[in-house]
């Protein structure tokens, strides 16, 4: 046990104080709830009401946190579309201003078209314009698919993790540029993949015509589909001695 104490005593110099462990240990929440918020946005389902209850808890904890992730925070690229998005999706469509409405009228989804029997009439009886209002009501516009729009902290989020994977202690080497076209051309080579599958089977093995041939070392006959050498210029003989070379004979390239 003393010798433990004495193996160990050469390091308590570079231990924190009590005060500052306390304020470590702060930090150290603040972080926790910081990560939980980042990888729930990179989430597969993340609507933009989720993203936006979740920054609101956000700021709630640091209100520091305002200028950047607030409705109206200046990197939001469209604040009424978005917060237009939150409305609809919290159930309070019927309250959308006038900028809001523009931005989502693409999503505007109508039931049926408006019956002109429904007006109010001064003769008409308490109970008719009850009836007719609560039609008016089931006729209100809808905004469809507001909730699969995919919230834009969902991918930068992704993009963020694959940054610290990149330009990682671990992967120096790289150069920034991958970074981009990882970005940029992430599902390439997916997309290479599946192209390749589609290649037909007959080709294999053969060598087609856009092989790049040195043309000063063979001519290529386009009638018998035969590749000859080159002839001498100096040879003017009516005899050929050249022998043709099948294309399947060359190597492929």
């Amino acid at each position: 046990m003393v010798h433990r104490y004495f193996a160990v005593l050469e390091l308590m110099g570079l231990l924190s104080s009590p005060a500052c462990n306390r304020r470590l240990k702060e930090l150290y929440a603040d972080l926790k709830d910081f990560e939980s918020v980042s990888k729930a946005l990179q989430g597969e389902n993340v609507s933009l009401l989720d993203v936006r209850v979740w920054f609101d808890g956000l700021i709630e904890a640091q209100p520091a946190f305002a200028a950047y992730i607030t409705p109206r925070a200046n990197i939001v690229h469209s604040p009424d579309f978005e917060s237009g998005c939150v409305r609809v999706l919290k159930g309070n469509g019927a309250r959308l201003t006038a900028s809001e409405k523009r931005a989502l009228r693409s999503f505007l989804q109508v039931d049926r078209a408006p019956n002109n029997n429904d007006e109010e009439a001064e003769t008409d009886s308490l109970v008719q314009r009850l009836e007719k209002r609560r039609r008016l009501k089931a006729r209100e516009a809808r905004y469809c698919l507001v909730g699969s729009i995919p919230a834009t902290s969902n991918k930068v989020e992704r993009f963020f993790s694959v940054a610290r994977a990149t330009l990682g202690h671990e992967r120096n080497g790289l150069q920034l540029i991958a970074l981009e076209m990882h970005s940029d051309y992430g599902g390439a080579y997916e997309d290479s993949c599946s192209d390749m599958s589609n290649v037909d089977d007959e080709t294999h093995g053969k060598v087609t015509k856009n092989v790049k041939i040195d043309s000063d070392a063979v001519d290529y006959d386009e009638s018998n589909d035969e590749l000859k050498p080159p002839s001498d210029p100096e040879e003017d003989s009516g005899a050929s001695s050249d022998i043709p070379i099948k294309r399947k004979d060359l190597p492929v390239v």
